[in-house]
């Protein structure tokens, strides 16, 4: 029997709520412009919805969502994100880790983290990272990047400190599943209404848009 594992990232779930000038102190004020500017026409939602339809399609045995899921960090974003990770699928068949614009100041990660504690929440109970879950077999390792940067930077940090707990929650679990077959991915602009049709078959190219991949592990 096989595993199927369906990859999701950068969602950039929009549109950002309206931000009150307290929120828009420092970093995010250039990100929100950014977004009214050139981002809002480049994450297209309805496409992101066709992604996921077919994604959900192919009926995967587990999915993991690696950020960018919201855009400036904002409470109003991690809410509404919340409610469509919900779509994706509950705990038990969703996996969570974040990206640098979830983590776009520094309240932003701790409030998203714990918004969606179940979702990244280890086997042995702990909603922290990084964090193994299995499923059929097959060992997911949740691992996090995501730093505060300064304005104009978007980058990640995986300094010695989370190189070594990565490796720590590694060493129980090697020797799994090896990944077998063939691995597909596409990945949605608002100028390719076909990559939601011909996901899992074809390959895109372009940015931080949404993409999802699709790959197979043989259980052991």
């Amino acid at each position: 029997m096989s595993f199927l594992l369906a990859h999701l990232s950068d969602a950039h779930i929009g549109p950002i709520p309206r931000p009150n000038l307290a929120e828009l102190l420092g970093k995010r004020v250039t990100g929100y412009v950014n977004w009214l500017r050139k981002r809002a026409a480049q994450h297209d939602m309805a496409l992101l919805g066709k992604l996921v339809d077919d994604l959900l399609a192919q009926r995967p045995d587990h999915v993991a969502m690696t950020g960018d899921i919201v855009n400036i960090g904002l409470d109003g974003e991690i809410a509404l994100a919340r409610q469509w990770l919900n779509r994706l699928g509950g705990p038990e068949s969703v996996s969570f880790s974040p990206g640098n614009h979830d983590a776009y100041v520094p309240q932003a990660l701790p409030a998203l983290t714990q918004t969606f504690a179940p979702w990244i929440t280890g086997d042995d109970g702990s909603s922290a990272f990084p964090y193994v879950r299995r499923r059929d077999g097959v060992a997911l390792i949740g691992l996090s990047s995501g730093v505060p940067t300064a304005p104009f930077v978007a980058s990640g940090g995986w300094g010695r400190a989370a190189r070594a707990a990565g490796d720590g929650a590694g060493s129980g679990v090697r020797g799994g599943a090896r990944p077998r077959g063939s691995a597909a991915s596409s990945t949605a602009s608002r100028r390719s209404q076909s990559a939601a049709r011909a996901a899992g078959r074809r390959s895109f190219r372009g940015g931080d848009r949404p993409s999802w991949r699709g790959t197979g592990a043989a259980r052991p």
